[in-house]
């Protein structure tokens, strides 16, 4: 059977699963589950632009309204009581980064084809976490790893995860035809490991930790390989200052009213996910160098109970990170003189 045909069925039966399981379902919170998790499947279809997909907007909304309501509430405190905490944070890493960062470096791209890559991949998770390595085979032995060609949809952004309790995930990833299809494979099988330890109750800011963790230990490992990184640790410095940027300009909107707040708050979230999630990975990373197995067991117990954080700061607190030094970007600074 043809790859994308197989993959046209897949995405079709766990629709109509789940769409059987939320016409079954007589509780508030399981229908909320189902209902998020069937919206991620809808957006896979229409990012596949696969066709007479059951639309998702017949299905009543009539708990969701209530349950997003909450999270802005929670959201919209973290960011408003945070407001000089975030603006000093963007004013000391903008510094950083321009003082710091080579100018003049070029990028040399290694080239490998996506096969090459996923071996690559496999080959480095095998040795870091049986358990991330197991999830990552069976995801590409059963065809939920997509690769597409680069720009081949605008809905794509390097890779995309859907994941949750109640189908088994699929990532897409776009074909770069380099090593970066291998760092934004790195990136995706965290966010899916991460998932099969909790899914986000998206109360926080802590999505985008576990899969900047591994990329930056993927890093170490393709050193060993005598394979020339500076070009990814450099791109993942530009990809946080460009959210630092993201971030001083949202901060100079003066964002505070409930309603322009809602008006932003897809926005608003995504900026502090990816910044504080960067961040966050940096600390963990900086943890893990000085000792592997302290490391990783700390980046595992925090993806297991990610939930119960209310944000960033509860979790530096729990594992001994400081915030002040967090503030002035001590650990940015080691890493940029690193490379």
């Amino acid at each position: 059977m043809d790859n994308n045909i197989l993959i046209d069925n897949m995405v079709r039966s766990d629709i109509l699963n789940l769409v059987y399981k939320i016409k079954k379902c007589h509780s508030k919170s399981m229908y909320n589950k189902l209902l998020t998790e069937l919206i991620q499947l809808y957006n896979l279809a229409n990012t596949l632009q696969l066709d007479n997909i059951l639309d998702v907007d017949n299905y009543t909304f009539k708990y969701f309204p209530f349950k997003e309501k909450q999270i802005e509430k929670k959201q919209k405190n973290f960011y408003i009581e945070n407001h000089e905490f975030n603006s000093e944070l963007v004013d000391n890493y903008n510094g950083l980064i321009k003082s710091s960062m080579d100018n003049d470096f070029r990028y040399d791209i290694l080239r490998m084809n996506y096969k090459e890559s996923q071996n690559l991949v496999a080959e480095f998770l095998e040795k870091l976490d049986k358990n991330i390595f197991n999830i990552f085979k069976e995801c590409v032995t059963n065809n939920r790893f997509i690769y597409l060609e680069n720009n081949e949809t605008d809905i794509m952004n390097a890779g995309l995860t859907f994941a949750g309790n109640y189908f088994k995930p699929y990532v897409l990833i776009e074909d770069y035809d380099s090593i970066f299809t291998a760092v934004t494979s790195v990136h995706e099988t965290g966010h899916i490991y991460d998932f099969s330890n909790s899914i986000p109750n998206k109360y926080n800011y802590v999505e985008e930790v576990y899969s900047h963790f591994l990329e930056l230990v993927f890093c170490d490992y393709l050193s060993n390989d005598k394979i020339n990184i500076k070009n990814i640790k450099y791109s993942f410095v530009e990809d946080l200052e460009e959210n630092i940027k993201e971030l001083e300009s949202l901060l100079q909107e003066n964002i505070v009213s409930n309603l322009d707040f809602r008006q932003n708050y897809t926005r608003i979230y995504s900026i502090i996910e990816y910044t504080y999630g960067m961040i966050l990975a940096l600390e963990f990373y900086d943890i893990y160098l000085q000792d592997k197995e302290l490391g990783m067991y700390n980046i595992n117990d925090f993806s297991k109970t990610k939930n119960d954080f209310n944000n960033p700061f509860d979790v530096m607190k729990k594992y001994g990170m400081d915030k002040e030094e967090m503030l002035e970007g001590k650990v940015l600074e080691k890493f940029i003189k690193r490379i």
